[in-house]
């Protein structure tokens, strides 16, 4: 089970999606291309296009919750996942599988002999929500600092689904350092091939962890800012916000 909280940001609403106490997606309010529905639980346009939805907070409340059981594409085949605590940027993203290797919430199957399988899903399903809030609470502070220029990497509980070779990109975005760039074909050449740039580019644009995993930070080899989820502005953006350069909102 999914659950989402939107955060406002200056550059929009963030999508927040959680499941299991880890942060499986962060989404822009205007992404291309739009996340499929098992990414979020719910189809995306659904939950723009809603003031309110049964079970979806916009605020700073308890998250909504729905149903889906799969990340972004579904595991099968030679598919992998990132899966982190750490501060990102510190380097790879599969440092540590506590969160999404789905074992913070308990694992299933017992059954209590007072009150039989359904007091134990009930309790499960409390303890699951309980992380999830705890998640979004940690989240929302450290996109507010980030934003605010006081935070240079997130430390959270992560899980990303991908195929190996998106693993093995997002891994290398994510050990790019706050304040730099890099190029498509500096990241390919990273990983073995120079000329597989647009394979690169390609993997970058579905990332599921915006901003976290700092898409952003990947330029055209002539420096040109191009091919975000949010639009070059976004990107331009938040490329300044790490140079120090940014114009922030009034308070």
């Amino acid at each position: 089970m999914k659950t989402h909280k939107f955060i406002d940001t200056p550059i929009g609403r963030l999508l927040l999606v959680v499941e299991r106490g880890a942060l499986t997606a962060v989404f822009h309010d205007l992404h291309k291309p739009p996340p499929i529905p098992s990414a979020v639980g719910l189809p995306f346009a659904r939950i723009l296009g809603a003031n309110t939805i049964p079970g979806l907070s916009n605020g700073s409340g308890a998250p909504g919750t729905s149903g889906g059981s799969a990340g972004l594409g579904t595991s099968t085949g030679s598919e992998g996942s990132a899966d982190s605590d750490t501060p990102a940027g510190s380097g790879a993203a599969g440092s540590d599988t506590r969160a999404g290797s789905g074992g913070s919430v308990g694992s299933g199957g017992h059954t209590s002999a007072a009150g039989g399988s359904g007091v134990v899903e009930e309790r499960m399903s409390a303890a699951s929500l309980k992380a999830d809030t705890a998640t979004f609470n940690r989240a929302s502070d450290q996109f507010r600092a980030y934003f605010a220029g006081s935070r240079r990497a997130f430390s959270l509980p992560v899980h990303a689904n991908g195929t190996d070779f998106q693993q093995k990109v997002w891994a290398a975005v994510l050990a790019i350092p706050y304040g730099e760039t890099r190029s498509y074909r500096e990241l390919a050449a990273q990983l073995g091939n120079p000329l597989m740039g647009r394979a690169v580019g390609a993997a970058i644009r579905v990332n599921p962890l915006s901003i976290i995993i700092p898409g952003h930070r990947v330029v055209r080899s002539t420096g040109g800012i191009t091919g975000y989820s949010a639009g070059p502005e976004v990107k331009r953006f938040l490329l300044e916000l790490e140079a120090g350069d940014a114009i922030r909102p009034a308070a």
